[in-house]
């Protein structure tokens, strides 16, 4: 399953909000979890936007990248 590990500091992100959005109207089911509780996990990827999106497959990368994004859509 995707992962989305997204602000939840009280302050308004964006893109997490858009990333979170598009998934959904895709129908691609992800798991959400708070950025500020994996931080050492988050800090070795070395992605420093948000939200940060992990694949089932292990795959990270940062912010709405739609081809990524499709990619996950079209593997789910």
């Amino acid at each position: 399953m995707t992962t989305i590990y997204v602000k939840q500091d009280g302050t308004r992100c964006v893109q997490c909000d858009t990333v979170k959005r598009w998934l959904n109207a895709n129908n691609v089911p992800y798991e959400e979890k708070n950025a500020l509780d994996h931080m050492d996990y988050l800090g070795s990827i070395g992605i420093r936007q948000m939200p940060i999106v992990v694949t089932k497959e292990g795959e990270a990368f940062g912010g709405f990248d739609i081809g990524k994004l499709q990619q996950i859509a079209g593997g789910s």
